[in-house]
């Protein structure tokens, strides 16, 4: 296992997570750990597998995959970072480096992110400018949510062209002068800088605007490969309610199907809803 820095052991004293689940985990072994969890959102969808052959049919609560989601947004980040990695292999020949830029100091909550996305496309026609290999240029971005509200993006980006730089182009285009920019010693590094940055959004969820994408990049940015589809004869699909997944059932039952999975989605529907509400209750309590 690794060891921890000292950023990540000062990040893990602010982390809304008991320490104890968290006490020597890298960053990417924490989304790890995370997204191993069940997603907790009663409106994930109900999924259906039926084999026709077999006379099975299979119940299962998918996740919702919203970033919303504490579980979910560890899921999805776990594929950025694989997607990241992707990226920085292939390009393996480019002088890759970590880069921050901040929003004006003025601007807060969504109009800071109004100023970073006025400013950054600006910004981004002065890199291509500035950078020797346009063509081949690629990046990562991910806007953050700070204490303040405020807005800053961190990216990995293909070439350097220096601190100074970002502070004097990014002040130009109306946005913050607290930029920086480091190099990147290897693909694992930044992994970790990715992992570190989608952990804490993952945690901080309230502090974005609804809807709003965590992380971003450029079209030319390579995609992970497509997985192989192994599902022999099932046929999946969703089931548009609990009440429609009792009634079929029955109905498969009546047919001679040998039917599973059904009981536990009740399960945890009941207890997501439960949770919920008390998540509710105690908001309530607390306005009052």
């Amino acid at each position: 296992m690794l060891p921890q820095n000292e950023a990540q052991r000062n990040y893990q004293a602010r982390s809304p997570y008991s320490r104890s689940e968290t006490e020597g985990l890298t960053f990417i072994e924490q989304l790890a750990a995370k997204s191993h969890k069940r997603c907790p959102n009663p409106k994930a969808p109900i999924m259906r597998a039926v084999n026709e052959k077999l006379k099975i049919a299979h119940y299962s609560k998918a996740s919702c995959g919203m970033w919303s989601c504490p579980i979910c947004s560890a899921k999805n980040s776990q594929r950025w970072v694989a997607q990241i990695l992707t990226g920085i292999n292939q390009y393996v020949f480019y002088p890759w480096v970590f880069v921050t830029v901040t929003a004006h100091e003025k601007t807060r909550g969504k109009s800071s992110l109004w100023n970073l996305r006025q400013g950054w496309p600006k910004l981004l026609r002065r890199y291509k400018r500035a950078v020797e290999y346009v063509p081949m240029y690629t990046m990562v971005y991910e806007p953050h949510a700070d204490e303040k509200g405020s807005l800053h993006m961190h990216m990995i980006i293909s070439q350097p062209v220096g601190k100074k730089w970002w502070k004097d182009n990014a002040r130009a285009c109306g946005l913050g002068y607290q930029d920086d920019e480091r190099i990147i010693d290897n693909a694992g590094k930044a992994a970790g800088y990715a992992a570190k940055y989608l952990l804490k959004a993952s945690e901080h969820a309230d502090r974005y605007p609804k809807n709003m994408r965590r992380i971003n990049c450029s079209r030319n940015w390579p995609q992970l490969p497509e997985l192989s589809s192994d599902q022999g004869d099932y046929v999946w699909s969703y089931v548009d309610s609990i009440e429609k997944m009792l009634w079929e059932v029955d109905l498969y039952k009546g047919r001679g199907y040998k039917v599973g999975g059904h009981d536990q989605v009740k399960r945890h529907i009941s207890a997501d809803l439960k949770q919920s509400m008390d998540k509710m209750s105690e908001v309530a309590y607390i306005g009052v």
